[in-house]
């Protein structure tokens, strides 16, 4: 779960970017 969250919150910006296009 860390790791999910680590990576989320360093990639928030364009995990969002991503969804928001799907």
């Amino acid at each position: 779960l860390s790791i999910l969250v680590s990576m989320i919150r360093t990639h928030g910006n364009d995990y969002f970017q991503s969804f928001s296009i799907m």
